[in-house]
Protein backbone atom coordinates (compact mmCIF):
# COMPACT_ATOMS: atom_id res chain seq x y z
CA UNK A 1 0.00 0.00 0.00
CA UNK A 2 0.82 3.27 -0.73
CA UNK A 3 1.09 6.62 1.46
CA UNK A 4 2.07 10.06 1.22
CA UNK A 5 4.46 12.07 3.87
CA UNK A 6 4.65 15.74 3.37
CA UNK A 7 7.22 17.20 5.51
CA UNK A 8 6.35 20.76 5.46
CA UNK A 9 7.58 21.56 8.88
CA UNK A 10 10.52 23.56 9.12
CA UNK A 11 12.60 21.70 11.20
CA UNK A 12 12.77 19.11 7.88
CA UNK A 13 14.49 21.96 5.72
CA UNK A 14 17.81 20.27 5.53
CA UNK A 15 16.28 17.35 4.44
CA UNK A 16 14.03 18.82 1.80
CA UNK A 17 17.07 18.91 -1.30
CA UNK A 18 18.03 15.55 -0.55
CA UNK A 19 14.86 14.26 -1.20
CA UNK A 20 14.07 16.78 -3.68
CA UNK A 21 10.83 18.78 -2.19
CA UNK A 22 8.50 18.15 0.74
CA UNK A 23 6.68 14.70 -0.06
CA UNK A 24 7.76 11.08 0.55
CA UNK A 25 6.11 8.06 -1.21
CA UNK A 26 6.08 5.52 1.17
CA UNK A 27 5.13 1.48 0.31
CA UNK A 28 3.95 -0.13 3.33
CA UNK A 29 2.43 -3.78 4.01
CA UNK A 30 -1.41 -3.99 3.99
CA UNK A 31 -2.72 -3.45 7.44
CA UNK A 32 -0.28 -0.89 8.65
CA UNK A 33 -0.80 1.76 11.19
CA UNK A 34 -0.09 5.00 11.86
CA UNK A 35 2.95 3.73 14.50
CA UNK A 36 4.54 1.44 11.34
CA UNK A 37 4.54 4.43 9.09
CA UNK A 38 5.89 6.95 11.64
CA UNK A 39 8.38 3.69 12.28
CA UNK A 40 9.64 3.65 8.48
CA UNK A 41 9.87 7.28 8.08
CA UNK A 42 11.61 7.33 10.98
CA UNK A 43 14.36 4.87 9.72
CA UNK A 44 14.41 6.10 6.11
CA UNK A 45 14.99 9.81 7.39
CA UNK A 46 17.65 9.06 10.15
CA UNK A 47 15.08 10.96 12.74
CA UNK A 48 13.24 10.10 15.91
CA UNK A 49 9.84 11.24 14.77
CA UNK A 50 7.76 9.72 17.77
CA UNK A 51 10.06 12.06 20.06
CA UNK A 52 9.51 15.01 17.92
CA UNK A 53 5.87 14.03 17.80
CA UNK A 54 5.76 13.43 21.71
CA UNK A 55 7.83 16.85 22.27
CA UNK A 56 5.44 18.59 20.35
CA UNK A 57 8.44 19.78 17.86
CA UNK A 58 6.33 18.83 15.47
CA UNK A 59 2.43 18.57 14.46
CA UNK A 60 0.97 15.36 12.63
CA UNK A 61 -2.21 15.75 10.54
CA UNK A 62 -3.92 12.52 9.17
CA UNK A 63 -7.50 12.55 7.93
CA UNK A 64 -7.48 16.46 8.36
CA UNK A 65 -6.93 16.16 12.24
CA UNK A 66 -4.13 17.06 14.29
CA UNK A 67 -2.66 13.65 15.68
CA UNK A 68 -2.34 12.47 19.64
CA UNK A 69 0.36 10.32 19.68
CA UNK A 70 -0.82 8.74 22.39
CA UNK A 71 -4.21 7.87 21.42
CA UNK A 72 -4.17 7.72 17.64
CA UNK A 73 -0.71 5.95 16.99
CA UNK A 74 -2.73 2.37 16.29
CA UNK A 75 -5.15 3.79 13.46
CA UNK A 76 -5.51 1.75 10.34
CA UNK A 77 -3.81 3.24 7.66
CA UNK A 78 -5.78 3.16 4.05
CA UNK A 79 -4.25 3.09 0.50
CA UNK A 80 -3.21 6.74 -0.79
CA UNK A 81 -3.67 8.35 2.40
CA UNK A 82 -1.25 11.62 3.34
CA UNK A 83 0.60 12.12 6.66
CA UNK A 84 1.16 16.21 7.15
CA UNK A 85 4.08 17.41 8.93
CA UNK A 86 3.74 20.95 10.51
CA UNK A 87 5.98 23.32 12.32
CA UNK A 88 3.54 23.78 15.43
CA UNK A 89 1.80 27.46 15.73
CA UNK A 90 2.93 29.58 19.01
CA UNK A 91 0.48 31.94 19.93
CA UNK A 92 1.33 34.93 21.54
Amino acid sequence: MRIRAVLSALQFKDLWSKLGGKVLELNLPEGSRLEDALRVLSENLGLDLMGMLEGKKVVLFYRNSAVSIDKDREKDLKEGEELLFITPLIGG
